[in-house]
């Protein structure tokens, strides 16, 4: 574990300050594979609340630089096809991250079980601001996941400590679209619209 206390803290900063949105991704992969691979051992309270303040800190920057595109778009409604293409683009990449973020609660849910749940009650106003009308269906999808992964993961006292929670929040959300009403579980391999390939890319092991 001595590498890991070493590696542990620079993982943590590169996911943090790297401004390349597809390279941030690929540290918050990094993060979520040295997690199924080590497992609950590698994780301590010190550890949890780190990991917790950065998905606070990868879900505010998210939710800025999506809403600066958007910005973007509306005050400039003759733009070219080419610019709305980029603007799209941008918008989709940063949704990457939050399958990246998903990838990692997967990571802690299924090594750590119903420990990880305060933290994800931390997040969880985070979380539900994806089923608003204005984010993608992608955005949703792999927010959907990280609720999959609670209901399979966590034991039956945290489930009813947040189901009540996800019943509510979810029935004053009007996100029933079409691309998501049909998705049940990402990590057990359900078709979905948007293809989610976390069994080809997280090893479960």
């Amino acid at each position: 574990m001595a590498l890991w206390d070493r590696i542990f803290p620079r993982l943590l900063e590169a996911c943090d300050k790297d401004t390349e949105t597809e390279v941030q991704a690929e540290h918050l992969g990094a993060l979520a594979e040295c997690i199924l691979k080590l497992g609950a051992v590698a994780m301590n309270v010190d550890r949890m609340n780190a990991i917790g303040n950065l998905m606070a800190t990868l879900f505010t920057k998210h939710f800025e630089k999506c809403d600066e595109a958007r910005k973007l778009r509306a005050d400039e409604p003759d733009h070219d096809e080419e610019a709305d293409r980029a603007l799209r683009d941008e918008v989709e990449a940063e949704a990457a991250v939050i399958g990246r973020i998903s990838d990692v609660w997967h990571a802690l849910f299924s090594k750590c079980g119903d420990a990880v749940v305060p933290y994800f009650e931390a997040l969880l106003p985070a979380m539900l601001r994806m089923f608003e009308h204005d984010r993608t269906p992608t955005e949703r999808q792999w927010i959907l996941c990280i609720f999959d992964d609670l209901i399979e993961f966590a034991t039956p006292h945290s489930l009813r400590y947040q189901v009540g929670r996800i019943v509510e929040c979810v029935s004053l959300k009007t996100f029933v679209f079409r691309s998501t009403s049909s998705a049940r579980c990402c990590s057990r391999c359900q078709t979905m619209p948007v293809r989610c390939d976390r069994r080809r890319r997280m090893a479960l092991v």
